[in-house]
């Protein structure tokens, strides 16, 4: 009994190990996606990409490079060392790279280069420019030179050059960076199934090009059908397991993203799987007037309407970040629908829209970025949501029509006093706008915010309360009605550029516990005439006085130490410098580079 009891247990607990690693073999077969990570030719990740099982992967980074050790030869980027097509596993990929002699070889209307090995043999050759730029005919690349293949169009090879039409041959593996570049003639660019990689700007204002076969290309860079006006048609084959194409846009294989829209369509219709929205994909669109961005998008990457036409969006989109540029240069943008779930508008992200009349802006919305509204001159009203809590630098200048600020009442951040914004204990001017005429600061106020009056030209006098303690960069700048201004004692604070380009700005007091007048505080303030500087003054900036042209006469105080670079450049009519210590004193003032008129007479005490 005992003998038998052994090889059974054996034997069951054999069984339930085999089991055991059949179930996980096969939970390993049935992941549904795998990681394919790009790396450099020095080991740097590049770029990591999630793929579906049995998918193909594509790179979405920029053009992988390797530095060459001598100038007699560079490399060239050849595609990937691993097969992109039918991913079943986690990939970690590198670069191929061809070496390139740098020696040109002309003849007639080509000049090439050799594709050498490390003996320096020619393997293949490179077209790396086409010499006649008188010729506007049809052309038909060599596909070969000297017996040896032709394998690479080279950078910038026809860039702005008459060609109407140009046919390239089957054994073409690369068209280089700016190849097409500004070929403002060509209409027609017949391409090889050979052709794998498209490098960036390769196409890059073609405005004349109506249509292009891509055939199984694997790799595109950035900005390669940009300001390409004519374009309407881009096609790839249909088992090209790596980009797809559909009513005008470019996408990856299984259309979940947009790559680019071709600018002359009439009508933004995304395929039903797209829910990325790609870099500048859907800019510079010539003929559409509205769009209507569907709930299935849940991501837009930067710059996404960069410089369209449009004059109404309507975002029905999933997303909570309007990211860099997005909105930038949509000049004739007059309309927006933001989403509920917005919660973020980045940098730049409506700059110059400069039609832009209203726009409202959802509860979720806790962030404006740097200059996101910057140059909208149609703004009439700006309304702050309930939960906004931060605006950038900059996000609200030159909006020349804007009379007031709104705020939710339910704002914890903010608050408007007689149109004007302030943080929400009102202790911070946060905003005048441009169009007011007059205001009057609480004297509880203790911060003027950066850039407070930017551009209030429309103001002529005005008084600093007598609790204030800070005033933050470009505070006042072109504030240029203004001439003069009496910096209460409170003031503890002055930051750099805070009175630039107050150009009628002709006399101004400065309090003397600040030791440090900021760089380019006062720079072309052309009208200053009449500067009292503080008594405990240690530093003066750099380019503090930069253009001040009708400065005649200048006290330092004794205390003074150090005078920047630039401080007084452009100072033409500054004649005198009264110093209240010594001459061996004055001397010890670090000067150099100050840009103090060599002609200036300074007066010192006596020894």
């Amino acid at each position: 009994m005992k003998k038998s009891i052994c090889p059974i247990m054996l034997l069951s607990l054999f069984l339930i190990s085999g089991c055991n690693n059949k179930n996980n073999s096969s939970s390993i077969e049935e992941k549904d996606s795998y990681t394919v990570s790009y790396y450099s030719e020095d080991n740097i990740l590049l770029y990591q990409d999630q793929v579906k099982k049995g998918e193909a992967s594509l790179y979405n980074g920029d053009e992988p490079t390797k530095k060459s050790q001598y100038a007699n030869y560079e490399y060239s980027f050849f595609g990937w060392d691993k097969d992109l097509t039918n991913i079943k596993s986690d990939l970690e990929v590198h670069p191929i790279f061809k070496k390139l002699s740098a020696e040109e070889i002309e003849v007639e209307d080509y000049t090439y280069r050799r594709f050498i090995n490390e003996n320096n043999e020619t393997e293949a050759y490179e077209i790396y420019k086409y010499n006649n730029f008188e010729d506007e005919s049809d052309l038909v690349v060599p596909s070969s030179y000297l017996n040896k293949p032709v394998i690479q169009i080279g950078k910038a090879c026809f860039m702005e050059t008459p060609i109407k039409s140009i046919t390239i041959p089957e054994g073409i593996e690369v068209i280089d960076a700016y190849a097409f570049n500004s070929c403002d003639v060509l209409s027609s660019v017949t391409l090889p199934s050979s052709l794998r990689i498209i490098n960036h700007a390769a196409f890059y204002l073609t405005t004349n090009l109506k249509e292009l076969d891509l055939k199984g290309v694997q790799f595109i860079g950035e900005d390669n059908f940009e300001l390409c006006e004519g374009l309407n048609n881009l096609i790839v084959n249909n088992d090209n397991p790596f980009y797809s194409t559909y009513e005008g846009g470019l996408y990856i294989n299984d259309y979940s993203k947009l790559i680019k829209m071709s600018e002359n369509v009439n009508k933004v219709n995304l395929h039903e799987k797209c829910n990325i929205l790609g870099i500048e994909s859907l800019s510079r669109l010539n003929n559409v007037l509205e769009v209507t961005i569907p709930s299935s998008i849940t991501n837009m990457e930067e710059g996404v309407f960069f410089e369209t036409q449009i004059s109404k969006v309507v975002l029905n989109a999933s997303i909570e970040e309007i990211p860099f540029n997005t909105f930038k240069f949509c000049r004739k943008l007059k309309e927006v629908e933001l989403p509920s779930s917005l919660s973020v508008i980045g940098d730049y992200g409506f700059y110059r829209c400069e039609s832009l009349v209203s726009i409202s802006f959802p509860d979720s919305l806790t962030e404006i970025g740097e200059f996101s509204f910057a140059y909208c001159f149609a703004l009439k009203q700006f309304n702050i949501s309930s939960n906004l809590e931060f605006i950038g630098y900059g996000a609200l200048d030159e909006m020349t029509a804007l009379e007031e600020f709104i705020v939710s009442q339910r704002n914890t951040h903010y608050h408007v006093i007689e149109g004007s914004l302030y943080n929400y204990d009102s202790t911070t001017l946060v905003r005048v706008p441009q169009t007011k005429k007059a205001i009057m600061i609480p004297n509880f106020v203790t911060t003027i915010g950066s850039g407070a009056f930017y551009k209030c030209q429309e103001i002529t006098q005005l008084q600093l309360p007598n609790k204030l303690e800070t005033i933050e960069q470009h505070a006042f700048y072109f504030m240029n009605q203004v001439t003069k201004l009496d910096i209460p004692t409170s003031v503890t604070t002055i930051e750099a550029s805070a009175f630039d380009t107050m150009e009628q700005l002709s006399s101004i007091t400065i309090p003397d516990n600040i030791t440090v007048l900021a760089d380019n505080l006062f720079a072309y303030c052309t009208n200053l005439s009449e500067v009292n500087l503080p008594k405990n003054l240690e530093t003066i900036g750099k380019e503090t006085f930069y253009s001040c042209e009708s400065i005649i006469d200048i006290t330092f105080p004794v205390s003074l130490k150090e005078v920047g670079y630039h401080a007084f450049e452009l100072c033409s009519n500054l004649e005198s410098i009264h110093y209240n210590g010594t001459e061996a004193q004055f001397n010890k003032i670090s000067l150099r580079d100050s840009g103090i008129p060599s002609s200036v007479t300074v007066y010192c005490n006596e020894d």
